[in-house]
Order: C-alpha cells, then structure tokens, then sequence
C-alpha cells in the first residue's frame, strides 16, 4: 500500500460568536502560505440555527476570491485535492460560539477556595450561576437551592474546600447529597463535576461521584494559605466547554465530520499560540482577543502561562452586559467627544442587536475602540489578579510584568486599517513598560494556526512568520509620574542609512517617529531621574536595535500606572492629542 502523502492545501476555520473566519492555506515554493481569507456571519440562532449555513457561504466567498473550486455541486467541500486543484487536502476548525458553560461552585465555608474557584471560572470564559456553601453541614441549601439543581441543573459542578490536609467530611457529605439527587436524572442532563479541593478528600469524594457523574480531579485550587493554583482547574473547564459546550452547537457534528482534526475551543487554541510567541521572546509575550461575547487576554514568560477569557464582556452581542458590568463612565473616559450615559447606553445597545455591523465613521470607530479597552481592561485585570509571582512591584501598582511582545487580534482590532487606533486601544488597555513590540492579526488566523499545529506544525510555524503577524511598531513605555509637560526622556534614532533623528518628549505625550516596515535602527533612550523605561533602575538610560511597522516607534510617555484627567475638558484635549499623534485629525470639540 501506498504511503500517504501529509496534506498541503487547508481550510482553516474560526466560528465566533460573531463571524466565522476562513482562511484558505496552501504550499506556495515549498512555504505553507495564506492564499485568501473570507468571512460570514456566524449561523447559530434561528432560523438559520446550523453553524454550517454560515461556513458554507463562507466558503463561497473564499472560493470566488481565490478563483478555485472548493464546493461541488451539492455544496460539499471538495476533500481531497483534486488532480485539477479544485478542493483542498484537509480543514481543521476552532470555534467559541457556544454560550458560556453555566457552572455552581460547591466548596468549603472559608472563602478563599470559592474565591479562588469562582477566578479559575471567570477566566476560563464559564458564568458562575450559584456558589453553595458546606458550613452546617449543608443546613443552607434551601428547597429553592435543591429545586433549581434538579429542575435547571448546570453544566458543570465545581467542588472546592480545605488545604491539602484539611477536613474531608464535609465534602463527602456534599458529594453524597449530589449523587443523590442526581441519580434519577437522565445521564445526558447530569452536570459535569471537577473536583478541585484537598488531596485527603480526592479519593472518598470521587468512589461516591464517579457512579453517576462524569467525574474530574485536578489539583487543588488553594493547596495552602498561601498558594493559589488555578491552571488546571482552568484547563479543565475549557475542555468541558469543548465536550460539552460546543458539541451542543446546531451543526457540530457535520462540521466535525469534514474536519481532519479535533475541534479546538479557539481559546484553548489562542493560547497555544500565545505560548510559542512567549517562547521566542526573552521576556514573554502578552495576547489580547476582543470578541463579540467574550475577551482573552494571556501572558506567558518563563515557560509560565496565565490567561482569562472572561464571558459577555465584549464588543458585539454581549456590548450591552459590558457597558452593565463596568459603567457607562468606563466607556465614556475612551471617547474624544463627550457622549451622556444614555447615548452610550443606547449605542451599546444597537449593537448588540445588530453586532455585524461595520462602523460608518470616525465617531462610530472611536466607540466601538472604547468598548474595547474597557473589555481588554476587565480581561487584563482577571489576568493581573491571578498570582503571578513575576514581579510583586509591578502587581502592586496594578501592572502586569514586562514583557517584550503585544499580539492583538479580533474583530475590532483585526479589522481597523488604522494601526493607530489598535496601538492607543493596546496601550491604554494593557499599559506595557519598556521596550515593546506590537503586532496584530490583521486576517484572523491566529486560532487557526493553533488547530493547524495538530495537523501539521511546520506549516503552522511557516504561516504565522510569512502572513499572520503585522507589525504596527516597536513601543517606548516609561514608568513613573512627572507633571505634565515635563520633559520625560529625550530619544536618539541612529538609522541604518546614517540619519540621526533626536527628540525630546514631554510627560503625558505620545510622540510618533517614522520607522518604515522592514527597516531597523539603533535608538538610544535617556529617561528623567524619576521614570524607568524597564531596566529595573529609574533615571538608566538603554539602547536597542529596534524594527519600524505601520507606526515606526512610538514613544508613551504618559507613565504608569496611565494618570487619570483632573477635568473632562483636561480629558478630551488629551485624548484628541493622542489621537493625533497617532495619525487622526478628530478637529476641535463641538
């Protein structure tokens, strides 16, 4: 029998909440290549409830752009190959169109291992519906309590409590109670469990549960005091979303049919590739994905990895929550032109109801930016108050640690041509210190590199180096407080074709210096005596060679943690300052 040959021509796709994504990949000279993308509404609410429908016209579009037959005649995806070049050799998929898995933590009376939980579900993109304690032996569970387990139960049941060698009874009284009421129940309606409490408890707890519950154990998520460990419980929950969530989506089992690897959770995908980009930078890398219901944001440094994917904070379906969650202000302090709470309320509305739309107009742009960096912001923070453990300075000025690389993809972000407007989004929302690069996925590729490293890693890596990564420019971010206006740092840029640019740039600008795609230079950065531009010593100067983007250099010196505007006019002038500098002419107040 023949070998068979490993494929070379993909579909990759990514069905959002939002947008399904498609991109279609093939070897060009030996390289695995994007040839063309193509995108359509996401198919999941009826009457056109089959995620299907949308990939399928999709895939129409991708085919009438690349100008290659990829459907028969019945509308099937051509697999494999075919001699003439009609059709492609393999599809792999990622997908968070599934709501939120609903989930009840079930744990111990002392609050720091339900805290703990109720974090690892938040960042895991789960919506945490009850939390039921196990102090008096279970006396406050109501009627109510045990009624709605029954009648509406969830999908996964969280149980935590106690130290490694803390109290056992109370969670084996817990996990008879659930086996309980549960046991009539049909087996495709009984929730998952996870058990993530103390060791001592792990074997009693599941012998009573693993009868009648599909039934996890993962490392406790508060071993000590002290410690907090919430990656596995994490990881374990975004595979439940996978089995449980995903699978439930009208057309699942079609698509997976065609898909010639497992269906990945795009945030289980993201994160691998946020993993690889961290592995290749000295100080890490940081991602952030603005979606239509839910918003990533992940670090990973020193071979660690924390992350969130934090639900209904977004900028599509889920606009109107976001502005509930986080306050008409939050937006507001974002917008270069005063808005009244109403308005803002009433914009998010419209587009949660209408969340495909393209914004017509600089205003409409400048809106939808805003309520990206108040998703970004509650992602970031969920990311931020995990325990890191990289620098406890940086955390206690409510930072995340340095880091060498922004990646920034998703709707928002991926689809405005202005780099401009992505880099203030990322600088105000992430607020990075030091030397910086920003790029961003300008073709919506990065969750797919992630499935097709399953298939075919080489073409993945190849992918992403050769079409998936747009560099917007490199970033000077200085940390500390000055008065405004004083002189910050001043900047030397020795280009390679020996000009020599110099500037001096003062407290609370962002100042932009050309440095085309593909050009490097050296620069040299001497910051005032109390900012540090991330040596770790304040008034150290650096030098660096640095690469240009769509922005070249960009230097942020408004300090760190940013300052907040003492008056909204203060506000308004800055932010068109910024807006300016960064490449829009916004004009005078109204």
């Amino acid at each position: 029998m023949a070998a068979q040959t490993a494929p070379q021509s993909y579909i990759a796709v990514d069905i959002g909440s939002t947008m399904t994504h498609i991109a279609l990949v093939d070897e060009v000279e030996g390289v695995s290549r994007m040839v063309a993308t193509a995108e359509s509404p996401t198919t999941v609410r009826e009457p056109e409830a089959d995620i299907t429908l949308g990939l399928r016209r999709a895939v129409r579009r991708l085919q009438d752009v690349a100008q290659r037959t990829l459907l028969d005649s019945s509308g099937a995806l051509v697999i494999p190959e075919r001699v003439s070049g009609a059709g492609v050799d393999a599809m792999v998929a990622v997908s968070s169109a599934a709501p939120p898995l609903r989930c009840v933590i079930v744990g111990m009376a002392e609050r720091q291992s339900v805290e703990s939980a109720t974090r690892a579900c938040q960042a895991a993109g789960a919506h945490t519906v009850a939390r039921l304690p196990l102090a008096g032996r279970l006396r406050e569970w109501s009627d109510e309590t045990i009624e709605a387990l029954i009648l509406h139960p969830p999908e996964v049941i969280v149980m935590v409590g106690g130290v490694d060698a803390g109290p056992v009874e109370p969670l084996l009284e817990a996990a008879r109670v659930l086996a309980i009421l549960y046991e009539e129940t049909p087996s495709e309606m009984r929730p998952s469990v996870i058990f993530a409490g103390n060791l001592e408890a792990r074997r009693p707890v599941a012998k009573e549960l693993s009868p009648v519950f599909r039934f996890r154990a993962v490392d406790n998520v508060r071993p000590s005091a002290q410690v907090e460990s919430l990656g596995e419980l994490q990881a374990e929950l975004v595979a439940a979303y996978e089995e449980v969530a995903l699978t439930r989506l009208p057309g699942y089992g079609a698509l997976e049919e065609v898909c010639g690897a497992p269906i990945l959770g795009s945030q289980r995908a993201l994160g691998l590739l946020v993993q690889l980009l961290g592995s290749q930078e000295s100080q890490g890398a940081v991602a952030v994905d603005v979606g239509g219901t839910r918003t990533f944001a992940g670090v990973a440094k020193n071979s660690q990895f924390h992350w969130a994917a934090v639900a209904d904070v977004g900028t599509g379906a889920a606009a109107s929550s976001l502005v509930e969650r986080v306050g008409p202000q939050a937006i507001g302090r974002w917008l270069p032109e005063p808005l009244a709470e109403d308005e803002i309320l009433d914009r998010a509305g419209s587009i949660a109801l209408r969340p495909h739309g393209i914004p017509q107009s600089f205003d409409e742009l400048f809106f939808l930016h805003a309520m990206a960096r108040a998703s970004l912001s509650v992602a970031v923070g969920a990311v931020r108050d995990q325990r890191l453990g990289w620098d406890v300075r940086e955390n206690a000025r409510r930072l995340l640690p340095r880091f060498d690389l922004i990646a920034a993809r998703g709707g928002v972000l991926g689809h405005s041509a202005q780099d401009g407007a992505v880099m203030l989004t990322c600088l105000d929302a992430v607020q990075p210190i030091g030397l910086n690069r920003l790029i961003i996925d300008r073709h919506s590729l990065w969750p797919q590199i992630g499935a097709l490293a399953q298939v075919s890693p080489i073409a993945a890596v190849q992918l992403l180096q050769h079409d998936a990564m747009h560099p917007a420019g490199t970033i000077i971010a200085p940390v500390g407080i000055l008065r405004d206006g004083q002189r910050a740092l001043r900047i030397v840029v020795h280009h390679d074709d020996g000009r020599v640019v110099e500037r001096d740039v003062g407290f609370g600008e962002i100042v932009r210096l050309p440095l085309a795609q593909g050009s490097r230079a050296d620069i040299e950065v001497y910051p005032h005596r109390r900012l540090d531009i991330g040596t770790g010593r304040k008034g150290q100067g650096g030098r660096a060679r640095v690469a240009g983007g769509g922005l070249g250099i960009v230097v942020d010196a408004r300090g760190r943690p940013i300052p907040s505007a003492d008056s909204t006019d203060h506000r308004l002038a800055r932010m068109r300052s910024w807006l300016g500098a960064l490449g829009f002419d916004v004009g005078s107040p109204h």
